[in-house]
């Protein structure tokens, strides 16, 4: 998809990126959270340690919860913030995610429950609000529930184990797709470097590179021997 491709690429620009250029770091990990959120991921905590970063901390804490007044809250405080940052229209999508996390929780909890019951938690108008919203969830696989249209209330359904299905692999295949484009990343960096810039580096450079050329060939020697069969 789009966003995870912005992921693979944002990540990607933080780790090429020195620890001396703290600006462009800082809109890398803005723009970062927010596809993250958009991809249904929460951002590791430690992320948010940085200055500058606590309205994402904010919204991404209303998020996970699937507060909608939660969510409406930290648009208002923090609406002038995210307009400086240029990513206003992104914080707007994540409402759907926002909504989507409650329906899960409700789902959780409730085995059966009135849409109107739904609207309030949700802090939607009415159940007449809530009804497209809930049907579009079953519809995208968001939530396992049916609805009853004649008596108005949400069934949800046995919950699938998460194991038994392909999600954990498809997680898997995403990291380490991330870690082999890193790492393709790195070798390219180090097989092109320039005979000049070779000639200009200071003797601590010089062997920091070389040390990690002979780390990155340990790699690709411990890879052929997993390679060959036992």
């Amino acid at each position: 998809s789009d966003y995870q491709h912005a992921s693979t690429s944002l990540q990607l620009a933080l780790n090429k990126s020195p620890v001396s250029a703290r600006g462009f770091r800082l809109a890398t990990h803005k723009l970062l959270c927010l596809v993250e959120l958009l991809l249904g991921d929460i951002p590791q905590r430690q992320v948010f340690r940085q200055k500058g970063l606590k309205p994402y901390f904010e919204l991404a804490r209303a998020v996970r919860e699937g507060r909608l007044a939660s969510f409406k809250r930290v648009m208002d405080d923090y609406e002038k913030a995210f307009e400086h940052d240029e990513v206003l229209n992104l914080v707007i999508r994540l409402r759907h995610n926002v909504l989507n996390t409650g329906l899960r929780r409700i789902c959780t909890a409730y085995s059966s429950i009135a849409l109107s019951d739904v609207a309030a938690k949700l802090h939607l108008d009415s159940a007449a609000d809530a009804e497209p919203i809930v049907a579009k969830a079953i519809r995208e696989g968001v939530v396992q529930a049916t609805i009853n249209h004649e008596t108005g209330f949400l069934h949800a359904l046995p919950q699938e184990d998460l194991y038994q299905t392909f999600a954990p692999e498809q997680m898997m295949h995403k990291r380490i797709t991330q870690c082999i484009e890193a790492r393709t990343d790195l070798l390219k960096s180090l097989r092109y470097l320039g005979v000049r810039d070779r000639d200009e580096e200071d003797e601590q450079a010089r062997k920091e590179r070389e040390e990690l050329e002979q780390e990155v060939a340990h790699l690709d020697d411990f890879d052929g021997d997993m390679d060959e069969p036992m």
